[in-house]
């Protein structure tokens, strides 16, 4: 199920931390659900928001669509290979 509050019930003490994580794609399921659970708990203890209100989106990158320090890192794990 998911729950979306309703707007007004929103304060300025009670916010919507969005949280996005950009990674390589390839982890399980399992593994971006530990992820999130522990973001979460994370964020419940350091703010005290509550957990219904805290959102947590994976973005699974190709590392054809990566670059660091300038150049892709899927030709660079090539390079390396070589």
């Amino acid at each position: 199920m998911f729950y979306l509050p309703k707007h007004n019930s929103i304060t300025e003490e009670n916010d919507m931390p969005v949280v996005t994580i950009s990674m390589f794609e390839g982890r399980s399921d399992e593994a971006k659900q530990k992820i999130a659970k522990d973001v979460t708990e994370s964020l419940v203890k350091n703010t005290g928001v509550d957990a219904h209100y805290i959102y947590v989106i994976f973005e699974d990158v190709a590392t054809k669509n990566w670059a660091v320090g300038g150049e892709i890192y899927a030709e660079k794990v090539k390079k390396q290979e070589s």
